[in-house]
């Protein structure tokens, strides 16, 4: 029983950057929209998924902070996520199913890690991060992740891929963005890595 409230940690990536700690509500909807309006306090949201329509129906001012299990940055949803101002992290795999109603969770959104039950240290060192700002993306980060993404977005739409688009190389991905806009060069693996997502089946 005590192996099941261990703290896990979970690894997804940015969508807005940012630290929160809070309570988890458990999103399974559009049921749950009436139980966020009436959270007494600030929430974390945990989603399986959170299409463009839900995202903007979320009271900001009930929001801590989003994750969601399934979607990627190159998912329609993600820039929806991204204009809540809110810390989030999509694609933490695994959290809708084990976390449970009122589950403090913590977020790093500018790691893209979060904790799910974190323990006395990691708690400690959330609070102090809790509401500071994280770096800001590198200039030009938007008009990039815009350049490379719409076009793998829309291969997959025309090959009737499924939402949410899950992404196993999204990490890569995001931080590759992050590279080429703090002035590095594309290099050999940045092509085939382009590649291989965007000729994902």
């Amino acid at each position: 029983m005590l192996g099941a409230m261990a703290e896990r940690i979970y690894e997804g990536v940015p969508a807005y950057r940012g630290y929160t700690m809070g309570p988890a509500l458990l999103w399974r909807g559009w049921p749950s929209l009436p139980e966020l309006l009436a959270a007494r306090l600030p929430v974390v949201v945990v989603a399986s998924y959170l299409d463009s329509g839900m995202i903007a129906r979320l009271e900001r001012s009930r929001l801590l902070g989003v994750v969601t299990d399934r979607g990627s940055m190159i998912d329609p949803s993600y820039e929806a996520l991204r204009a809540l101002e809110r810390p989030g992290v999509v694609g933490a795999r695994g959290i809708a199913a084990e976390a449970r109603p009122g589950d403090l969770v913590a977020v790093d959104a500018a790691l893209g890690t979060v904790v799910l039950r974190p323990g006395p240290e990691l708690q400690a060192r959330a609070a102090a991060l809790k509401g500071r700002r994280a770096e800001p993306e590198p200039q030009g980060f938007e008009a990039v992740l815009e350049r490379l993404v719409v076009p793998i977005r829309q291969a997959w739409l025309r090959r009737g891929r499924p939402i949410p688009f899950d992404l196993d190389e999204q990490r890569a991905l995001y931080a590759m963005i992050w590279r080429i806009c703090a002035g590095g060069l594309p290099g050999p693996e940045d092509d085939a890595l382009l590649h291989r997502i965007l000729h994902q089946s």
